[in-house]
C-alpha cells in the first residue's frame, strides 16, 4: 500500500479520505498483515464516526 494521500499532489488529501492499494505482488505473510491493518483502520474509523454521533 502507498501512504495516505499518495494519489494527490504533494501528498495532500484535502478530505483525508483516500488510500491506494498498489498492484504489487507481496508475499502471503505481507498480504495477511496488510489486511489485518486495513481492517483495524476501518474499525477505528467506524468507532470514531459512531462516537461523533453520540
Amino acid at each position: 500500500m502507498t501512504g495516505a494521500g499518495a494519489t494527490y499532489p504533494y501528498g495532500k488529501d484535502p478530505q483525508d479520505a483516500n488510500i491506494r492499494i498498489a498492484p504489487t505482488f507481496p508475499s502471503r505473510e505481507e498480504l495477511e498483515k496488510a489486511c489485518k491493518v486495513f481492517v483495524l483502520c476501518v474499525k477505528l474509523a467506524s468507532v470514531e464516526k459512531l462516537l461523533e454521533q453520540a
